[in-house]
């Protein structure tokens, strides 16, 4: 723990030292992430979260057609439909033009709530349970029934504040003029028909063609129950000369407008986190070059690569993790934002929340991409600056005997002692060669010794020419840098001149 606290506090000079690079990083990471899980967290409410029905699979919503236009029943064929059917175990209708606004009045509050007109078992077909109270039943589809409606979650939560003393209140429809009293509230998800504030009783509000949905039978098939419909309408209505029927399940009936533009949205917020994190990539790549002489010295000074690694990934997931903070909260903003228009047009909106899965999800794809970009790349090129720079001597005599043979001293002395030969060589051409003395003309003089008895050179100038000609071995101080480098060493004696 010690360590990481000391990590940390590095970290964070290290920011400091650069507020320009992490207030861009933080900017990009923010708008990424809360973008990006806005959108997959609209994407799993409305298309992947479990609808509030039993059995969803088993529910279906269904239509004649006539060209492929669909047509509407009336109550009578509902009630012929519910004798007839073999493949539907319970139908359902509600009316055909969906949810309509009406006028409401709470008190003296005005308001104007979409309305859906549906069969007293539209509940019981579904297998909804309610939130609070109770959902409309048969009985309150009938003529003299009490008026009673049921709100649907968003409503209630958005208009009623989500107080449960909102059962028994009496709400008055203006269109109507019918007082009404609240029986309980729906459970969240469950928008159908599409847009609908509250459901009211089918009898007692007005009647109108109506679209069906059913629960199958046991065993029974989608395309099993269009065909018994189509059969059933066209004994019942020969005239209307129906060609076919549409079957859908419930999920795709509530969901199946909006999924191709939501698979496109979500396909192209992706694309923006996968933009973002090419630029925090790049931006951590060009921070990683500027570092790479930091490392060099940290590894020079004794820091092992599991120092650095740590230090590396401490600053990378602090980088992440203060991004994806950031992040949810844009998240929430957004969807705070969306909630007063866009979410109340979309199927299933009251369910949508920036939290779960889908923050995790891009909070996770930034904090890896931060991390492989952020220390991979700065290892490498630490250890390719390294091998570059001087600093490589200092740390590989520490790496043991395998390291040391391949240090470049060798190299450097091979270098050092060509240069001290070639001086050599420019030395003695300095110095004028004597001829060799016959067999039979007397004793040999030392090279040189001619020029001394003669008068022209002095004799420790000769003795130290032949010191330096007898001596072949390179003299490392006898080597001089520069244009000059073959000249001998400025404290040498000059050369013998020639004679």
């Amino acid at each position: 723990m010690d360590r990481l606290a000391h990590d940390v506090r590095i970290a964070l000079r290290g920011f400091r030292r650069t507020p320009a690079f992490t207030a861009t990083v933080l900017a990009i990471l923010a708008l990424g992430i809360g973008m990006a899980s806005t959108m997959a967290a609209v994407s799993d409410a409305v298309l992947r979260r479990r609808l509030p029905v039993v059995a969803p699979e088993r529910v279906v919503a269904l239509w004649p057609t006539r060209e492929g236009t669909e047509i509407s029943l009336m109550s009578d064929d509902l009630e012929r439909l519910r004798h007839d059917s073999r493949t539907m175990r319970a139908i359902a209708g509600f009316v055909h033009w969906g949810a309509v606004p009406y006028a409401v009045t709470d008190g003296d509050r005005p308001l104007v709530l979409p309305q859906s007109r549906v069969t007293g078992n539209f509940f019981d077909v579904l297998g909804t349970r309610p939130v609070l109270g109770r959902l409309l039943r048969p009985e309150d589809d009938v003529a003299g029934a009490s008026p009673v409606i049921a709100l649907s979650y968003a409503t209630w939560r958005r208009d009623f504040g989500g107080d449960p003393a909102v059962l028994g209140r009496r709400l008055h429809l203006s269109s109507f003029a019918l007082d009404v009293t609240v029986v309980g509230v729906a459970p969240p998800g469950l928008d159908y028909p599409l847009g609908t504030a509250y459901w009211a009783p089918y009898a007692t509000t007005g009647q109108g063609p109506v679209d069906l949905v059913a629960r199958l039978t046991p065993g029974a098939t989608p395309s099993a129950a269009g065909t018994e419909l189509l059969a059933i309408m066209r004994r019942l209505h020969p005239e209307l000369a129906l060609s076919g029927a549409d079957v859908r399940g419930i999920a795709e009936a509530i969901v199946g407008r909006v999924r191709p533009a939501l698979l496109v949205l979500t396909a192209a917020v992706a694309l923006l986190l996968l933009i973002a994190c090419v630029n925090v990539g790049s931006l951590l790549l060009l921070r990683a070059s500027g570092r790479a002489r930091e490392i060099a010295v940290r590894r020079a000074i004794g820091a092992s690569t599991g120092d650095i690694v740590r230090q590396l990934v401490v600053e990378s997931a602090m980088l992440g993790l203060a991004g994806g903070v950031v992040g949810a909260g844009v998240a929430a903003a957004l969807l705070r934002v969306m909630s007063a228009g866009a979410l109340g047009m979309l199927p299933r909106g009251d369910v949508v929340v920036a939290a779960g899965t889908p923050v995790a999800l891009s909070a996770a794809v930034t904090l890896l991409t931060v991390l492989l970009c952020g220390v991979l790349p700065a290892l490498a090129r630490a250890r390719r600056r390294a091998r570059r720079s001087g600093l490589a001597a200092a740390f590989r005599c520490t790496l043991g005997k395998r390291i040391a043979r391949a240090s470049p001293r060798p190299r450097v002395a091979r270098r050092v002692a060509g240069r001290a030969r070639a001086g050599h060589a420019r030395r003695r051409r300095t110095v004028r060669p004597q001829p060799r003395a016959s067999r039979g003309a007397g004793p040999r003089l030392p090279r040189g010794w001619p020029a001394v008895l003669s008068g022209d050179v002095p004799a420790h100038a000769i003795r130290h020419a032949g010191e330096v000609h007898a001596d072949a071995r390179p003299r490392r101080h006898a080597v001089a840098r520069g244009p000059g480098r073959h000249r001998a060493h400025a404290g040498a004696h000059p050369a013998v001149p020639r004679t």
